[in-house]
């Protein structure tokens, strides 16, 4: 609860109401799809879209970027900004306790805009996938997105900053299309990637095909999709932070730089035995 100091007769009882309500739309917001779905989904051996974010960025850092837009809490994406070792990022995270992650009118309008945020502040996207593409609108919504949308913001990042992607689940549609465009994507061994899922393989060809056969680790490796897979989401997180930590933060910044413990001069007696005297000798 926010604390409204009293400046004059009435002056916090007239706030009372609306900041009691701002209060409750951001507790919804933040409870994901509800404490059910949540625990489901934590019982399958994934971390919730939030505890990912906490996962992937220093402790204290996450700043929320839109997080009462949509109808559905966070609109099914939960976006902001936070460090990584000290460092500024972007990060987006599919939320698939909230309509199984799918893609809205406000998640749509966010994932540019943190998009956009990489580019202007020249620092890394990390986007985290398990979604479900882009949903339809109800009658009284407005249409999805913005021009440009997302994808052509992210393809002016090529080159400029790191963009990495960590595929956490079942990602299809639009949202899969952001793993080929990054400069470095990993899975988990249990998720997939894939622009159509089984339903609709099955309705345009007939055939039954599993989301691990159609865009498992196996496939997604092997086409070049996917660059690494780890064995669960922290381990996978745990990839996308020692990958940034190689780089600068955009190609108008220098790399980290960490000064060893023991560099300096020493005898290598070891090169006695390593290089012959004899230069006859291999």
């Amino acid at each position: 609860m926010v604390d409204v100091p009293v400046t004059g007769d009435g002056g916090a009882d007239d706030w009372r109401p609306l900041l009691d309500d701002l209060e409750d739309r951001r507790r919804t917001a933040r409870s994901m799809g509800g404490s059910e779905k949540v625990a489901r989904h934590r019982d399958s051996g994934s971390l919730d879209a939030r505890a990912r974010i906490g996962h992937l960025l220093d402790p204290g850092s996450f700043v929320e970027l839109g997080t009462l837009v949509g109808r559905v809490p966070a609109d099914g994406l939960v976006a902001g900004s936070g460090e990584i070792e000290g460092r500024p990022v972007m990060v987006g995270a599919e939320d698939f306790t909230v309509l199984g992650g799918s893609i809205g009118a406000g998640s749509s309008a966010k994932r540019f805009r943190i998009s956009e945020l990489a580019e202007l502040d020249r620092i890394p996207l990390v986007m985290l996938l398990e979604g479900a593409g882009h949903r339809p609108p109800l009658p009284d919504e407005p249409e999805p997105g913005r021009a440009p949308t997302d994808l052509i913001q992210q393809a002016r990042l090529s080159g400029r900053v790191p963009l990495v992607t960590g595929v956490l689940g079942a990602s299809a549609g639009h949202g899969a299309l952001v793993a080929p465009m990054s400069d470095f994507s990993v899975m988990t061994l249990d998720a997939s990637i894939f622009t159509a899922g089984p339903p609709v393989v099955k309705a345009s060809l007939g055939e039954e095909v599993s989301t691990r056969d159609l865009g498992g680790p196996e496939v997604a490796v092997a086409s070049g999709l996917i660059h690494n897979v780890a064995a669960d989401d922290r381990s996978a997180l745990d990839d996308l932070r020692t990958y940034l930590s190689y780089f600068p933060s955009s190609a108008w910044s220098h790399p980290p730089r960490r000064e060893g413990g023991d560099t300096g001069p020493r005898r290598l007696d070891e090169l006695l035995d390593i290089v012959p005297r004899d230069s006859s000798m291999a």
